[in-house]
C-alpha cells in the first residue's frame, strides 16, 4: 500500500517538470539523492518514462544508485508497481530506469540510447569534460529532455561546476545550491552528530568541503592543493640532473584509446636541492597503451629518473 510520503521543498519543481536542467549541490546531510529518487520514482509512475542513471564510472550495478531507487520504492510503499531485474527496474505503465557508466569501454554506444525522457547523472563531480559533450548532445534530443545532476562541488574547473556556477547556465535551468537547513530532517539525526564530531577533528578547509559544499581546491588534505601549484616553477630552464635529489614520471592512463578518450596523463616532476618542486616537462597528451609506455620508458632514461608513479585504478585498453 502507497504510503504518505513528504518531498522537501527545493526538489518539487523536478516534479513538476518545467525545466531541461535540475542541478542540486551541497555538501553532506542535505538529503539530495534521495530526494531526486523520490521524485523520479513518482515521475515515472505518474507517465511512461525511460530514465538513465548514469555516473562517470559505474564497474558494476553495484555502484550505481539502483539500491538507492529499490530501497525508496520499498519505503514509498510502492512494490506492487516495480519489477526490479538485475540490471533495470520496470514500473507497470512501462517505465523503466537504466543504468550506464561513461567511462567504460564503450561509453560511445551512450548515443544509441534512444528516446530518454530523464537522465540523473549523479556524482556530478567526478564527470569529465569529454564524457559532458558526449552526453548532452544525446540526451537532449528528445521532445522535452530533463537533465538532472547531484554533485558535490569539488574544483573549479569540474565540468559541472563551471557550467552551472562559474558562467551563464544553459537555458531551462533550475540551480540550487543547497544546506542541511533545508533538510528537516536533518537536526536531531546521527547524520548531525557525525557532523558536529567532524567539525572537531576534521581541518576547517576539510570540513568545509565535507559538509558546506565548498571547493577544495585548498584543503589541507589535497597532496598538491592550489597554494601549492602557485608555488611550483612552471618551467626550467637548465635542467642539471645533479641539482635534483628526486625526479619522476607521474603517470594517469585513460581508461580508452578511442577518438573521444581522455589524454593519458605524463608530466615529469623533479625536488629540487633548494627545497623548491619542479614541474620538468608535461607530455600529456592522446595515446594507445603501447607508446604511453613508449614515451614513459623514454622519459624515465632521458631524466634519469627514480621512479614511475602511476595511477592504477584504471582498465579498459590499457
Amino acid at each position: 500500500m502507497a504510503k504518505t510520503i513528504q518531498i522537501l521543498e527545493p526538489f518539487k519543481p523536478l516534479i513538476q517538470g518545467e525545466n531541461t536542467y535540475y542541478v542540486f549541490a551541497s555538501g553532506r546531510g542535505v538529503g539530495k539523492s534521495y530526494s531526486v529518487a523520490q521524485c523520479l520514482i513518482i515521475k515515472a509512475c505518474m507517465q511512461t518514462l525511460r530514465i538513465l542513471c548514469i555516473r562517470e564510472v559505474q564497474n558494476s550495478i553495484q555502484e550505481s544508485v539502483k539500491s538507492l531507487l529499490e530501497r525508496i520504492i520499498i519505503d514509498m510503499g510502492l512494490q506492487d508497481k516495480f519489477e526490479v531485474t538485475r540490471d533495470e527496474i520496470r514500473c507497470v505503465n512501462g517505465s523503466k530506469f537504466i543504468f550506464r557508466g561513461m567511462r567504460d569501454a564503450n561509453a560511445v554506444n551512450i548515443k544509441s540510447i534512444a528516446d530518454i525522457d530523464v537522465t540523473w547523472l549523479e556524482e556530478g563531480e567526478g564527470f569529465s569534460q569529454v564524457s559532458w559533450n558526449l552526453l548532452v548532445p544525446s540526451v537532449i534530443r528528445s521532445r522535452k529532455p530533463e537533465i538532472v545532476i547531484t554533485f558535490n562541488p569539488r574544483f573549479a574547473d569540474d565540468v559541472v561546476y563551471k557550467t552551472f556556477f562559474l558562467q551563464k547556465p544553459p537555458p531551462r535551468s533550475y540551480v540550487r545550491f543547497l544546506t542541511q537547513a533545508d533538510n528537516p530532517f536533518f537536526k536531531g539525526s546521527n547524520l548531525e552528530v557525525q557532523m558536529n564530531h567532524d567539525r572537531e577533528v576534521m581541518t576547517k578547509s576539510m570540513f568545509s568541503w565535507v559538509w558546506l559544499g565548498q571547493l577544495m581546491d585548498n584543503a589541507d588534505e589535497c597532496i598538491f592543493n592550489k597554494q601549492a601549484f602557485d608555488l611550483m616553477t612552471p618551467k626550467v630552464e637548465l635542467f642539471e640532473r645533479e641539482d635534483y635529489y628526486r625526479v619522476v614520471v607521474g603517470c594517469d592512463p585513460a581508461s580508452t584509446s578511442k577518438s573521444h578518450s581522455n589524454e593519458y596523463g605524463i608530466v615529469v616532476v623533479g625536488a629540487h636541492s633548494n627545497g623548491e618542486f619542479h614541474m620538468l616537462g608535461n607530455y600529456t597528451a592522446k595515446h594507445t597503451p603501447f607508446s604511453f609506455a613508449q614515451k614513459i620508458s623514454r622519459l624515465y632514461e632521458q631524466f634519469d629518473c627514480d621512479a614511475v608513479v602511476a595511477e592504477v585504478n584504471q582498465g579498459g585498453d590499457f
